[in-house]
């Protein structure tokens, strides 16, 4: 493994404690996670110890724990990416350095040092100084006595008679400079590969390999980075003239680089496994093995040792520890149970769905038959396809054949396949079964009348309502006829062992099956179950968790793949079978007849006729209707000039109202007469579904109307008919499915559309869908269509909620103000306000304003703003956009100043907090030198303080004993204010470019210019000062090697003047930077106010420090924390209030500060 399992395992825990999964179910949460060959591990253990979860750590921690040097491996080249935040990261590289120093035992700073160092003197040896040591190498991890080992075998070495390439004394022909020098201009050298030779007896581990007829015995050796076969073994395998000109120079092999003799491909197969291999041949003296398996091999797969040897299992493509995720997901992302206020039942819903597993432990006697009405064989040749579709097939199939989802196939039926483009742009492959349904005999399931069903939901407070995941394919396909589901594609033939898309029958034998499955819990009222649709009534939450058990635990016992992602849990409101279940009563759904109550107000006589056409085809269900269609009917003739007056408007919301009530809206009912009439143009496509009612005439049962996008108004005109059709079908697929149905359009193509051998892709997929109904398709004229043409040339673009609006209504009857506005309706006083539906309007520029109500005011603007979280002017616009509120220029301030997301995101405005100020100086007597930091103590002696930022180096307790052992005073300037140390960072601002010039070639050696660098900047004229710094410390100018004969020259004389010259230079220097300061200081103090006085208690927010990857959106402020000391210079000591992002206690100052005020 290459990963480190204590981390692994630290994860795995934390996720289980998050979801309150019981420490009792953590193994088998556990081997659900795992590969194959590990849980296999676990598995062999006792059966007391088996579900012993700490028994289990504890034995995959001895078995799977990486050495430290894998740690420290792991600790130096371990990278972020971007999906990882800095927190994990961090821990990341927490676990790897632990394991590292606690795996050597090192538990002090010296111990670390001194290991350190010896890694780094390792690093430098010699590979002969390795190959002698090798037996002992990674047990001396002292300096001293490595150093002292190096120096014994250096001095022995330097008496070796000379034996090598440039017979000089004292070293070995690899370590020999004249042969490297040579050898770079040798164009066949390469990079030498380590290989590991020296293993004791008891580590070896061998495999017996075999290629063609040739077995041989191979060293497993995780150290070689190739692998390899000696010299004399390949000739009975390859002649040595077809070897590949591939050669690599080895390490390790003796004292010698070696060079193999080229190399070959070929294909081993391990315990039933096989593995494509590249075979570097070795001469057979270097090679005490016949062959060497390297870590190319060893990193394909897992290896294990037992009793019986060396097995290989390998790698599963996803990595087990990672899988945590997706459960975790499940709870937070794809399901919302924060609804659930009761913790205990909140906690309890999260285990149900976090530890369901489908288990399929017992079977049901349901399985596909399928009856045909003659013999005749339905076969039809594979379509062609391309390249890259033949490939998407492919591999289709092969995930099909692996999930025993489908076999090959001798049957001499044969339907052909369509590829279908899916939302994400991947191709989704489906049978095109036209020709086999149409032989098919109906499977009728008896479905209850959605009356019955709604009305046993009726007593109910809470809903659970569940979807099955890839539901045909949890049915088998009776081993009998099998063969009728054959499919043909480019490379072969194949058929179903499951219930397949596409056929006719499918939908009715996965409800007998889902139906079986639940009957008992359907007799005891505990699931509901319409078709796929599975709902489960309760009284209350408690009542609602517990048949949620019950139902669960069947649903696993058969193996129900449940679709999380679309299920509810515990709702007061859920919505199910086209109604609305709420709090113990059912009402229709909006959507029902949303289509007619947004249909627009018609402002050209086109429009009129149009709306008119949808209310004249129910008419007889209207009474009076050409008495309140009147005003809107005169509006169509043409001696009458259009004028949308009250009149008008009122007969049109009448008659929209009539058109979505009963008698007019029927429920839908099993087994009676049903019609879909459909109609599409170029701006939309609209249905309607039609059920005959008790009086013999047929009544609109649902409405829909959709606006085409722009790539659907590209469609030709019968492309359009069969979308609408297709999107009716599935808006009403809970009415239609099991039911024989008419569609009625106007589109004399569309049969013979359907009826096509090659259909484009699209059209295609929709014949699919078209393919689980029993229709009948009937023509009729656009004269006799004009009440769904309305809905197709007038569409709903956008469909809202009704809840607001509703509560607005409420607090408008409850709130004085605007019942006073209300009863000046009629009179001269205010002539723009008008009622609508029981809403009280404003008419403003034209356009419509709902008055918003006081007590509803605030939470009004608060939804304008957090659209966006807008500038006050745009929050403005927006409100207005739809309401009216008068004078709110206040109200709007009021809410964006206490915004919680703005108070943490928002910029501080106006000027800085704080004015500039210098450091105070003062000479300071030079000190004596001492033993700490030996080049700046035996020079110059200790300095009075130190000034650094919070690095973890000046933060740690070695920095802190050695500054109060010297008596050096330090101070650490404030976070995120590098200001505190600014003639540092004054000078870090030209150091870090210039190196970054200087180091271009190699950004790792930038350390080398470092001191030429120093030595520049030290004798380098100073804008503050008008002297270097090398002058004013010293007195005289820096010796360059540019001027060296100059300096020479003038030194006598400069020397008598040295002493008198310094302390004028020193007084001019003062007096320079001092007017700088001053002038800087103004500049600064120009662009800042007094700071803001802050006291111990307020409550503040921080600015972020730092911004790396993935942060630059985060809010720029972090808080609230509370201020928890004064300090003096505008800084304080804060501590964290509740749980965000941020230290728990750290330090600013005021110009990073600003008051926490939310409402």
């Amino acid at each position: 493994m290459q990963e480190d399992i204590s981390l692994n395992l630290t994860l795995f825990e934390r996720h289980a404690e998050l979801t309150f999964l019981p420490k009792k179910d953590w193994v088998q949460k556990l081997i659900g996670l795992i590969p194959i060959e590990i849980a296999h591990l676990i598995a062999r253990e006792p059966a007391d110890k088996c579900n012993d979860y700490d028994h289990v750590k504890n034995l995959l921690l001895q078995r799977f724990k990486l050495s430290p040097e894998k740690f420290r491996q792991l600790f130096l080249f371990h990278q972020k990416d971007d999906e990882k935040t800095w927190q994990d990261f961090q821990h990341e590289l927490q676990t790897y350095f632990d394991g590292w120093t606690l795996g050597l035992k090192v538990n002090t700073y010296d111990q670390l040092r001194e290991l350190i160092i010896a890694a780094q003197m390792k690093e430098k040896a010699p590979y002969d100084l390795r190959e002698h040591f090798l037996d002992e190498w990674s047990t001396i991890n002292s300096p001293i006595e490595l150093a002292k080992k190096f120096e014994d075998y250096e001095d022995v070495r330097r008496t070796i008679k000379p034996k090598h390439y440039c017979k000089g004394p004292g070293h070995y022909a690899v370590d020999c400079t004249k042969r490297r020098k040579d050898s770079k201009n040798n164009k066949s050298s390469s990079s030498p590969v380590q290989i590991c030779s020296r293993i004791s007896k008891e580590r070896i581990k061998t495999r017996k390999i075999t290629i063609g007829n040739k077995t041989f015995e191979a060293l497993i050796d995780t150290g070689s980075s190739v692998t390899l076969i000696r010299e004399d073994v390949s000739k009975g395998i390859i002649e040595q003239s077809k070897l590949s000109g591939d050669i690599v120079v080895l390490s390790g092999l003796g004292k010698y680089e070696v060079k193999t003799k080229g190399s070959f491909q070929r294909e081993i197969e391990l315990d039933g496994e096989k593995y494509c291999v590249t075979w570097h041949v070795a001469p057979a003296p270097y090679l005490e093995f016949q062959a060497v398996i390297g870590s190319d091999i060893l990193e394909q797969a897992f290896v294990g040792f037992d009793k019986k040897g060396v097995y290989f299992r390998k790698h599963e493509d996803k990595v087990w520890f990672m899988h945590t995720q997706v459960y975790e997901a499940r709870i937070e992302d794809e399901i919302e149970v924060k609804h659930v206020t009761n913790p205990r039942i909140r906690k309890e819903l999260s285990e149900l769905i976090n530890n369901y597993i489908p288990k399929k432990t017992e079977k049901t006697n349901v399985s596909m038959r399928i009856i045909l009405k003659d013999d005749v064989p339905v076969y039809q040749p594979a379509r062609r396809l391309s390249f890259a579709e033949n490939q998407a097939v492919n591999k289709q199939i092969d995930e099909w054949l692996d999930q025993g989802i489908v076999r090959q196939s001798s049957s001499e039926y044969a339907s052909p396949i369509v590829l279908v483009k899916k939302k994400d742009g991947t191709a989704r492959l489906c049978v095109d079964y036209r020709k086999l349904n149409r032989k098919l005999v109906k499977d009728r399931f008896p479905l209850p009348l959605i009356e019955d069903v709604l009305d046993k939901l009726q007593d109910a407070k809470v809903y659970s309502t569940l979807d099955l995941k890839n539901g045909f394919f949890h049915v088998e396909v009776n081993e009998d006829y099998k063969h009728f589901t054959s499919f043909v594609v480019p490379d072969g033939q194949f058929e179903f062992n499951k219930v397949s898309f596409g056929l006719s029958t499918s939908p009715s034998v996965f409800q007998r099956y889902v139906y079986s499955i639940f009957r008992e819990l359907m007799r005891k009222g505990i699931v509901i179950i319409y078709m796929e649709d599975l709902i489960i009534p309760a009284k209350d939450e408690d009542e609602g968790i517990e048949k949620l058990k019950k139902v669960f635990e069947v649903a696993s016992k058969y193996g129900l793949e449940i679709k999380f992602k679309k299920c509810q849990f515990l709702r007061r409101k859920v919505e199910f079978l086209g109604h609305v279940v709420e709090n113990g009563t059912v009402r229709p759904s909006v959507a029902k007849t949303i289509a007619v109550k947004k249909f627009p107000v018609p402002t050209t006589v086109k429009q009129v006729q149009s709306f008119l056409g949808l209310t004249g085809y129910f008419r007889k269900f209207i009474p009076a209707y050409s008495k309140i269609a009147k005003p809107l009917s005169d509006l169509i003739r043409s001696d009458n000039p259009f004028v949308f007056e009250q009149s008008q408007i009122e007969a049109f919301e009448k008659l929209k109202k009539l058109l979505t009530e009963s008698p007019v809206l029927s429920i839908f009912q099993q087994g009676k007469t049903t019609e879909l009439h459909t109609d599409a143009s170029q701006q939309g496509y609209g249905a309607v579904l039609l059920q005959e009612a008790e009086d013999g005439k047929l009544h609109p049962v649902q409405y829909m109307s959709k606006k085409t996008t722009p790539a659907e108004e590209k469609y030709s005109s019968y492309e359009l008919e069969v979308l609408a059709v297709v999107n009716a079908l599935r808006k009403f697929r809970t009415y239609l499915m099991g039911n024989h149905f008419k569609i009625i359009t106007d589109c004399s193509a569309f049969q013979r559309t359907m009826d096509k051998k090659d259909l484009v892709t699209r059209i295609a997929r929709w014949a699919l869908l078209l393919e689980e109904f029993d229709y009948e398709i009937v023509h009729r004229s656009g004269q006799r269509m004009q009440h769904v043409d309305a809905l197709s040339r007038y569409p709903v673009a956008i469909i809202t909620s009704d809840t607001l609006t509703a509560r607005l209504k409420r607090a408008q009857q409850e709130d004085e103000y605007t019942q006073s506005l209300r009863s000046m309706i009629g009179s001269n006083n205010d002539s723009d306000f008008f009622d609508k539906n029981e809403i009280l309007y404003k008419y403003v520029d034209g356009r419509e304003l709902i008055v918003v109500p006081r007590d509803m005011q605030t939470e009004i603007i608060k939804l304008a703003h957090e659209k966006g979280h807008f500038s006050a002017a745009k929050t403005e616009g927006v409100v207005k956009q739809e309401f009216f509120i008068p004078n709110f220029s206040k109200q709007v301030q009021n809410v964006i100043v206490n915004c919680v997301p703005c108070i943490l995101t928002n910029k501080k405005s106006g000027k800085k907090d704080g004015f500039l100020n210098p450091i105070p100086k003062e000479d300071v007597p030079l000190k004596d030198a001492l033993d700490k930091l030996k080049v700046q103590q035996k020079t110059f002696g200790n300095p009075k303080r130190i000034i650094t930022d919070r690095g973890s180096a000046f933060t740690s307790k070695a920095f802190g004993d050695y500054c109060t052992n010297e008596n050096i005073q330090h101070f650490q300037i404030t976070t995120g204010v590098p200001r505190g140390n600014g003639q540092v960072e004054r000078i870090h601002r030209t150091l870090i470019p210039v190196l970054t010039k200087l180091s271009i070639a190699d950004s790792t050696k930038w350390f080398k210019f470092v001191d030429p660098l120093q030595r520049i900047l030290n004798s380098t004229f100073n804008r503050s000062t008008k002297w270097s710094p090398f002058e004013l410390l010293i007195g005289v100018t820096m010796r360059n090697k540019e001027d060296l004969h100059l300096r020479d020259l003038l030194m006598e004389e400069m020397m008598e003047e040295l002493q008198e010259q310094r302390d004028e230079l020193r007084q001019d220097a003062k007096k320079n930077i001092q007017k700088i300061q001053t002038e800087n200081k103004r500049t600064y103090d120009r662009k800042c106010r007094n700071a803001a006085s802050y006291l111990r208690g307020d409550l503040v927010v921080i600015q972020r420090a730092q911004f790396g990857s993935g942060l630059k959106l985060r809010p720029r402020f972090l808080g609230p924390y509370r201020i928890v000391k004064v300090k003096p210079r505008i800084r304080y000591d804060l501590e964290k209030v509740g749980n965000h992002d941020g230290p728990k206690l750290t330090n600013s100052s005021a110009d990073l500060m600003k008051f926490y005020s939310p409402g």
